[in-house]
């Protein structure tokens, strides 16, 4: 029975699995709800692993399965590790499993090497430097209460910031003010604002992460330059070396959004090569493969981010 190994990157939004061989051969891709912990609690989270990676395997035996690793924002912690394993378990997944810090999978989806950088700038923003594939130091992810500069919550407290300052007279006219006040249903009134943020879980200031990143005036533009100018602060605390590979993810640093333009014309002034990456996915499958071929090369790292 040929050997499987199965990669699963666990997000905020959804948890995305791949099956593959030690070759790199896909057999297999599976998409669930989401499974970062700190989001929707332990049980919820391993469930939905579980589901992606049932799903994954398709009509695979079971007992093919040598290893599932999983990249995700609880890595790293005992209990998640235990919750996960608990349901593998008892569905009849018996393998050895890992679930290790989202940082790494995302490195590995970028690139086969085993030293470098990676960033996730999504919801949060945090960066990691990687040795042996491993993350041996971390900067940021404190969260939106203490950290997080220039992700997706800073920049949807700005945008309500800026639509305050309209109200008050002492900011800027900006379009930003228009889309806050549609999306809390249309008061153009300070007081109602104020009081639609309070009325909501503080996150959510993140879904408005996109009226900034889709304007186009004046103080849309501050907004992101400054974003920018913070996630490029966060990497650079690392010291990165020039030459050694960083990678990239989130939604706010994709092909989507300006500001990874804009953060990639800043690293690039400090002699980086930034490479980003749609998820982990792809890295925590490579990962996986490792723990039994850490001779595979580059052609089975690439066949499996063919696939993402």
């Amino acid at each position: 029975m040929e050997p499987i190994v199965v990669g699963v990157d666990a997000g905020g939004t959804n948890t995305r699995a791949m099956a593959a061989t030690l070759d790199g051969d896909v057999i297999g891709t599976a998409v669930s709800t989401a499974g970062n912990p700190v989001a929707v609690g332990l049980d919820v989270a391993a469930k939905a692993i579980l589901d992606s990676v049932i799903r994954a395997l398709g009509e695979t035996p079971l007992a093919a399965v040598r290893t599932v690793l999983v990249g995700g924002a609880g890595g790293g912690s005992e209990e998640f590790d235990q919750a996960v394993r608990d349901r593998l378990v008892a569905s009849g997944v018996r393998a050895e499993s890992f679930v290790g810090p989202d940082l790494e999978a995302a490195f590995g989806s970028g690139t086969p090497e085993p030293d470098g950088y990676a960033m996730i700038a999504g919801t949060g923003s945090t960066t990691g430097r990687i040795e042996g594939h491993r993350m041996v130091q971390s900067v940021g992810g404190s969260g939106w209460l203490l950290g997080d500069e220039g992700a997706g919550f800073w920049l949807g407290r700005e945008a309500v910031r800026a639509a305050l300052e309209v109200c008050d007279q002492i900011g800027p006219a900006t379009g930003l003010t228009d889309r806050v006040v549609e999306a809390f249903g249309g008061a153009y009134d300070r007081e109602a604002i104020i009081a639609e943020v309070y009325r909501r879980p503080p996150i959510w200031l993140a879904s408005l992460a996109p009226l900034v990143t889709e304007a186009s005036d004046s103080v849309a533009q501050s907004i992101m330059d400054r974003a920018a100018d913070a996630l490029a602060q966060l990497l650079g605390s690392l010291r990165p070396v020039p030459g050694k590979p960083v990678v990239l993810t989130g939604g706010v640093v994709g092909p989507a959004s300006p500001i990874g333009g804009l953060l990639d014309a800043r690293l690039r002034t400090l002699g980086l090569d930034p490479v980003v990456v749609r998820n982990g996915l792809a890295g925590a499958t490579w990962l996986a493969i490792l723990q039994h071929r850490p001779d595979a090369g580059p052609g089975v790292h690439a066949r499996l981010v063919a696939r993402v």
